[in-house]
Parts: structure tokens; sequence; C-alpha cells
């Protein structure tokens, strides 16, 4: 098949986008994959500007791009037998998504935000999937024999609410070490070095599972993660531990780190489970089988 598949790319970052990772994947699985994608701020192309006018496009994957550049409007008139979205951040600017969405009419939305789904249906929209990130299995993999050097860490941005976090499991007896300021490989480096990642969203994002949840257990690590946004919602959370509240979560990294063998043994499968089944290769076989079931 042949496959636009439009976003913004990271200039800082080449190949590091999630739509860099989607366009690799369709790549992976044998279809002609085209970015149609500027760089952040920048009047460059990706890859160069596809020429969409003489061309029949399969299908166009519209890609979130929720920063201050123009959204590419001009893929309403292109042709193609089948549009659809990705989009990520809809608990943050619902009213601008929705925008976006009654724009272009896509044919199918796939969210990575589960508690926005039904939110969508409601406006309209019959052909709504759930679909998180994921993780590349060459940018975001290490063994697990990388040298665990830190016990329990959050990497991110260091905001004022996983301060207080840190504050927080201090005196419950568990040192957080926030990792701030690091980036692609670093990045990924510094999950790797952690015996145990926790992952937390900002407030606006709830019930989102972000980058984190699915790129710690890929690099070897064992993931943490809030579950009170994710009762009875499609998500898979067999790839940490899920906590609902600090004394929990406080108790859950005392647990793992005084029974090791136990935590490796877990880390092991965790990760085998995601370079499994949540790989940006198998996210974009499942848009492929959704919206060409008869095809795929």
């Amino acid at each position: 098949m042949k496959i636009l598949v439009s976003y913004r790319g990271i200039p800082q970052s080449p190949g590091w986008a999630t739509g860099d990772m989607v366009v690799k994947a369709f790549r992976e699985l044998g279809h002609e994959a085209y970015p149609y994608a500027k760089y952040y701020q920048e009047n460059r192309w990706v890859e160069g500007r596809p020429l969409l006018d003489e061309q029949d496009w399969d299908l166009i994957l519209f890609m979130e791009c929720n920063d201050g550049d123009p959204q590419y409007p001009e893929l309403k008139i292109t042709r193609a037998r089948k549009t659809a979205c990705w989009l990520f951040d809809t608990s943050y600017h619902a009213d601008r998504y929705k925008r976006l969405v009654d724009y272009f009419r896509f044919d199918h939305l796939f969210l990575a935000n589960p508690l926005t789904i039904q939110e969508y249906k409601l406006w309209g929209y019959e052909n709504v999937s759930y679909l998180p990130y994921a993780c590349d299995r060459e940018l975001h993999g290490r063994s697990l024999e990388y040298p665990k050097t830190r016990d329990v860490v959050l990497v991110g941005s260091i905001r004022d609410d996983r301060r207080h976090l840190a504050a927080a499991l201090s005196r419950l007896g568990v040192e957080l070490e926030l990792v701030g300021d690091v980036f692609r490989e670093d990045y990924i480096d510094a999950l790797a070095s952690a015996k145990i990642v926790i992952n937390q969203n900002p407030d606006a994002g709830r019930g989102l599972l972000n980058m984190r949840y699915w790129e710690a257990p890929a690099a070897g690590s064992f993931v943490l993660t809030e579950a009170a946004d994710y009762s009875e919602q499609p998500i898979d959370l067999n790839n940490g531990f899920p906590y609902n509240d600090t004394e929990e979560l406080a108790l859950a990294c005392q647990s793992f780190l005084e029974h090791e063998d136990r935590l490796t043994q877990v880390t092991a499968l965790c990760q085998k489970n995601v370079i499994a089944n949540h790989t940006y290769t198998s996210r974009c076989q499942a848009i492929l089988t959704t919206i060409f079931p008869h095809h795929a």
C-alpha cells in the first residue's frame, strides 16, 4: 500500500519523533510510506515534500501536531482511499481537536487517551478506536544486562508535582531520583540504568499512558504507573505495576527492591511483552487491520 503519514519532525532529534517511527514501521511491514512532515518551526521537510496531486494514496494517516505550526490543511483535498488520524493529547485541548476532526472528517479516529473515546462517539464519530503509544525496539531497546546504577527514578520534565511526589516518597522511606534534560539515547540510557521507573502524568493529561510507559520496559526497567484513571478502560497494564496512591507506590518500591530476584524476573517478562506486542510496527499493523480488514 502507498501510505502518507503527516506529522511534525523534531529538528534536534531526527528519527525520534513518533511520526518518524510510524513511517519506519509501515516500511518494515512492506508498504510504501512517505512522511508529509516539516521540522517544527522550520520550513524544512523531513524527507522532501511528496507530490500530493500526482499520486493516489491508499491511506493518509494524520498524526497529532500539537504545536503552533499549521496543520497541513491541504491534505483535506488529497486523493486517498481512506483517511485516519492518530491523536494523543485529546484531554488537553478538546475543542481544538474537535475542530480538527470536523474539518478533515477522517474515516477513522485512533485515540491514545481512552477516557476521550466516548466523548468523540457522542459527537457523532462511530469509527473510533483506542491506540496507545508504543516503543521502537531499535531506538528504545536495551539489554537486561545494562548496568543498574539507580534504584527508583522518574525521567522527564522536573515539575513541582514531581518534586512533591519525591518529597512524599522520601518521607515514606523511598528515595526517588528526578532525571531531567536528557534526550534521545541519553534519555533511554537513563531509563535503562534504573531498577524501577515511576510513570506519572500531569493532572491535565489524565487517562493518557505516555511514551515512558512503553519505552521503559523496552529499555529493561520495571514501571510503576498510576492506575486510578484506567479502571474499566481497555488498557494493557501488564507491562508494569499499577499503584493507586503514594503509600501504595512506596510499598511497591520497597517490596520490589527487597526482592531483586523477583524484580529481575518480572522486568524480563515485561520487556518481552512490550517488544512482542507494543511496538510501532504492531500499532501500524493494527491500523491497517482496522481500516482494511480484507487486505491486512
